[in-house]
């Protein structure tokens, strides 16, 4: 097994609005590790969480990822703009790379078929989080 990181961080630190947010943070993840984020309410995983994918930028420190590596992120929240009219079919197929075959795949994994062509606005907060799942695993993390 390669024991080369995954994915790196070193130093981070970000703050918003003069609050810190990030203070000095670094870690390493190794294939085949679990690192659990625990903490309070707005004590920071989200925003470290997000760090790490490289949806945020931090005010400083570095974040390095494994080339080739392929995080499936499900978010706490997606709010969609209600004007738009998108079933989770045609939501899952907005995917990366997604074929068919596998979002049917994951559908029926996660015991949601009768979902797919339901608007994504009508789902409830459980459903929801099955279609977040479902585009998650559709990357093949």
């Amino acid at each position: 097994m390669n024991q080369a990181p995954l994915l790196e961080a070193s130093h981070l630190s970000l703050s918003f609005r003069q609050k810190t947010v990030l203070d000095d943070i670094s870690l390493t993840l190794l294939p085949g590790q679990i690192i659990t984020l625990i903490g309070p309410n707005g004590c920071g995983k989200s925003t470290l969480t997000k760090v790490l994918l490289g949806l945020q930028k931090t005010d400083s420190g570095r974040v390095s990822r494994r080339k080739g590596l392929r995080i499936g992120y499900m978010p706490q929240k997606l709010t969609l703009d209600e004007r738009m009219p998108l079933s989770v079919s045609g939501f899952l197929g907005l995917t990366r790379d997604a074929r068919r075959a596998d979002i049917d795949h994951w559908l029926a994994r996660l015991n949601i078929t009768q979902l797919a062509s339901q608007s994504v606005h009508n789902l409830s907060g459980g459903e929801w989080q099955r279609v977040l799942l479902a585009r998650a695993l559709l990357i093949k993390p």
